[in-house]
């Protein structure tokens, strides 16, 4: 079993370094702080985290448009993902297409959306429209056709 709150601990270093671009919101930090003291108090016979443990994290952190935190969150449930078949990056990175989009950062949907292919991920039917979705709203209706055909392909 892994030690709970060492999961978490590369995400908040990273979200406190002075490479990150804003400070990471404090209602993420406080979350992220409250998860580890959950697994940490129940002591040995604590599950793992799993994909619903993270993906508020990621929704407190993008609506905060602190998308820096957002994808950390997103890289480390990657991670995760290695060794535990309880977290699903997939509904982490639509999570982060989606929020990133509804912060107003379409680049940073873009961004989301290419990691997946990088890592071997499929895109679904959610993350297309998604991001189809997002290309429309900003008059982009080229790149929304062209994603939608490339879904057809998928």
């Amino acid at each position: 079993m892994i030690d709970p709150p060492l999961i978490f601990d590369d995400v908040a270093n990273k979200m406190k370094s002075p490479s990150s671009p804003r400070a990471p919101s404090r209602t993420v930090l406080s979350d992220l702080s409250d998860l580890c003291a959950r697994f940490a108090a129940a002591g040995n016979n604590t599950r793992t985290p799993t994909t619903h443990d993270f993906l508020p994290l990621v929704w407190k952190a993008a609506k905060a448009k602190d998308l820096a935190t957002a994808e950390a969150i997103v890289e480390k449930m990657c991670k995760l993902a290695e060794s535990n078949a309880d977290v699903h990056p997939q509904f982490g990175f639509n999570a982060l297409i989606a929020a990133s989009f509804r912060a107003g950062s379409l680049s940073s949907a873009i961004r989301a959306f290419d990691k997946m292919r990088v890592l071997n991920m499929t895109p679904d039917v959610i993350s297309y429209t998604t991001l189809i979705g997002a290309h429309f709203s900003n008059g982009d209706r080229s790149s929304a056709a062209g994603l939608y055909r490339a879904m057809a392909q998928d």
